[in-house]
């Protein structure tokens, strides 16, 4: 169970949709539900593999991108079960990007296939690597 505690207060959360809503609230704007005051546990999620230390044969980094775009792309890995690790780029202080296992790429790929990210000089577009 969850029981944040927001800027204005105790945070109250739609029993459908999961949006969090201030004390005083009396309907969800999207679901009309009644919010409740928290949340039940979530059910389990797929087990995620396990991404011990690898070598560098072993591991491929995804291209440099914007932190809003690592966001996304980390949830979608959790939710995927796909085991990942955070490094910088290019060592201690570089943009951070997300390594995967190699044998884990062809999946990594298709799960991200739509996805249009921003790199480095602001451009967005596909990711491609």
């Amino acid at each position: 169970m969850r029981f944040p505690v927001g800027f204005l207060g105790v945070i109250m959360f739609c029993p459908h949709c999961k949006t969090e809503y201030q004390k005083g609230i009396t309907r969800c704007i999207d679901c009309d539900e009644p919010p409740v005051w928290s949340l039940p546990p979530e059910p389990d999620k797929p087990e995620s593999r396990s991404l011990p230390e690898l070598e560098e044969a072993e591991a491929v980094a995804l291209p440099p991108m914007g932190l809003g775009d690592l966001v996304v792309i980390q949830s979608l890995l959790k939710a995927a079960g796909i085991a990942f690790i955070m490094a910088n780029e290019s060592g201690r202080g570089g943009r951070p990007t997300i390594v995967i296992r190699a044998s884990d790429k062809a999946d990594v790929r298709e799960l991200l296939k739509d996805l249009d990210v921003e790199f480095p000089l602001g451009t967005r577009g596909p990711l491609k690597w």
